[in-house]
């Protein structure tokens, strides 16, 4: 299956740039702070790094899962019921809870904060909190505009193809629809969290 290949060469793109953030931070420390150009390179690179490392770590995670649900069959008949479970798919889970344990390391070793290997919603918030005010304001800014696109660009555009290919296809693609429309109301059902939050 393809998504098992781009698994697979994701975690390469995982390790690589754990690996280097982890480098970049030895050089920052090792570096000679006197020299606030070759300081601040290594930073850079350093944070660079870990969250592409994240990114590519989470993107990994999507086409585990994916493959994971795409490959197991419940087969029911008379006779009984049948399972089939890909193991090899599920071996590839191993890693990403690797990945995980590393990257909270290189949380608490690079960012100075403690974070559990599988963190909450709250443990998240906070931490991005501890983020400094650039780099805070970066993300907000972009969580605002994935939000707004999902809600304004992709979900609606997500009914249209549906609508398409139940038309070709001529079949009910109800599934679909449920759960495209769940998305697009919680996205919506979760602003009055922060209405209320911030309006008390």
């Amino acid at each position: 299956m393809a998504t098992r290949v781009l698994a697979m060469l994701t975690m390469v793109l995982v390790v690589y740039h754990f690996y280097e953030a982890n480098r970049y931070q030895k050089c920052y420390e090792s570096s000679n702070h006197e020299d606030d150009e070759q300081v601040d390179r290594y930073y850079q690179l350093t944070f660079k790094n870990l969250e592409y490392g994240t990114i590519f770590h989470n993107i990994v995670s999507c086409f585990v899962i994916f493959t994971i649900v795409m490959g197991m069959k419940f087969s029911f008949s008379d006779d009984g019921a049948e399972a089939v479970f890909p193991i090899f798919d599920f071996l590839l889970l191993i890693p990403i809870i690797i990945g995980q344990v590393i990257y909270a390391k290189l949380i608490a070793r690079i960012r100075n904060y403690r974070l559990s290997s599988f963190p909450t919603a709250n443990e998240i918030k906070y931490f991005v909190y501890s983020y400094d005010e650039a780099e805070r304001q970066a993300n907000f800014e972009q969580s605002f505009l994935t939000v707004f696109n999902l809600n304004q660009r992709i979900l609606p555009a997500l009914y249209i193809i549906i609508f398409v290919i139940s038309t070709v296809t001529q079949t009910q693609q109800f599934m679909a629809y449920l759960i495209v429309a769940f998305i697009h109301v919680y996205i919506n059902m979760a602003q009055f969290r922060m209405v209320s939050s911030y309006f008390k």
